[in-house]
């Protein structure tokens, strides 16, 4: 048996390949970042036992997917930043150090979801690119409207139907007409844009029974709508990679920093780190949450007061969500407040408290 270790490039991968027994260097070098030129290159060593860790970089999917097809072999993922940085970083060095981990089982794993999980992921991700591109138009249009002194009459939202009328009407009568005309124009393509990329959410609910049963639960939870419920349920799924709800909560990087030292301990910021999406839509669903009359929008409230921050208490509404929604697809049963008498405060998870994957040690942060 051999341990591959593949320090992936957009154009160049180096490999190193171990002798399981002994760990000495059987083959260096490198090759194109091809799953063609990869099986050529180290096919000889492709016996059954055979272990592969490859980079987790932005161009990794398809040497994934195409060592993966191979029987022999085991293949994994490797997020590298959660590894201690060396003080001398090359391609070997890297190479080297990631075939040693792997020998030793000492990797931290990343979940790679299937092509068709993946697609559903880009969909969200997409969507709030769009949103966000529809809010720097408004805000460029509300600045063009400040410079020029003039707002929109009798309507709360500017960019209503009667808002948008109103804009048209005073485009006549400002110097910077073109440069409204312009953001107009871009703000109607982006979201026609959205709106189709919304259809295109629904008909994937739709078309995924599974996935659609799981979106229900999730959007049984105040202050979620179907959106929000989508992004998590893409994000989460399966839901039973999970050890606890703990673990949910530091994948969605929700947990603060810990600096404990002489008897003391001090809680910092959120660690940030996990998967960004689901932290986004976690927060949003916590202050849609807020605006609610129920346990969660009162614990949102009571939160606001005692740290004096909206932020603040989104961010532990937010925790507790996630926490929530490990309890509701684990039980599979809608959303009902005694739920959360279940859901307890629970200190940080230590940085080793992982599950186990293929044999594998799998933290909740280094799940991609």
């Amino acid at each position: 048996m051999f341990d591959i270790a593949l320090d992936l490039h957009k154009e160049n991968t180096y490999g190193v390949v171990l002798d399981d027994k002994s760990g000495e260097v059987v083959w260096e070098g490198s090759f194109a970042s091809t799953f063609r030129a990869a099986k050529e290159t180290l096919e000889p060593y492709f016996v059954h036992g055979t272990k592969i860790a490859i980079e987790a970089t932005s161009c990794f999917y398809p040497m994934h997917d195409g060592l993966k097809s191979i029987k022999e072999i085991e293949v994994s993922v490797v997020n590298t930043v959660k590894l201690e940085k060396p003080a001398v970083k090359t391609d070997r060095r890297d190479a080297l150090r990631i075939a040693h981990l792997l020998r030793r089982n000492e990797l931290p794993i990343a979940y790679i979801p299937e092509n068709k999980l993946r697609l559903q992921r880009d969909l969200c991700s997409l969507r709030v690119r769009l949103v966000h591109s529809c809010t720097q138009c408004k805000n460029r249009i509300s600045s063009i409207l400040h410079k020029e002194g003039r707002r929109v009459i009798g309507v709360k939202d500017t960019f209503s139907q009667k808002g948008l009328k109103q804009l048209d009407e005073m485009k006549k009568y400002i110097s910077r007409k073109e440069e409204l005309e312009e953001e107009l124009d871009l703000l109607k393509i982006f979201q026609k844009k959205q709106a189709r990329i919304e259809k295109q959410i629904d008909e994937a609910i739709e078309k995924d029974n599974e996935l659609n049963k799981t979106v229900e639960l999730i959007d049984s939870i105040p202050g979620f709508a179907k959106t929000l419920a989508f992004v998590c349920a893409t994000e989460l799924n399966p839901i039973g990679r999970f050890k606890d709800a703990q673990s949910v909560a530091a994948y969605a990087g929700l947990y603060p920093c810990i600096d404990s030292s002489g008897g003391r301990m001090k809680h910092g910021k959120i660690r940030k780190v996990g998967r960004k999406l689901l932290r986004w839509a976690l927060i949003e669903g916590a202050h849609c949450a807020g605006r609610t009359k129920s346990s969660i929008g009162n614990y949102y409230h009571k939160k606001a007061k005692q740290k004096k921050s909206n932020h603040a208490a989104a961010v532990a509404t937010a925790n507790k969500l996630a926490k929530l929604i490990y309890n509701i697809l684990t039980k599979k049963e809608s959303y009902n407040p005694g739920m959360e008498q279940q859901v307890q405060s629970s200190n940080p998870p230590c940085l080793l408290k992982a599950f186990v994957q293929n044999g594998r040690l799998l933290t909740p942060q280094n799940v991609l």
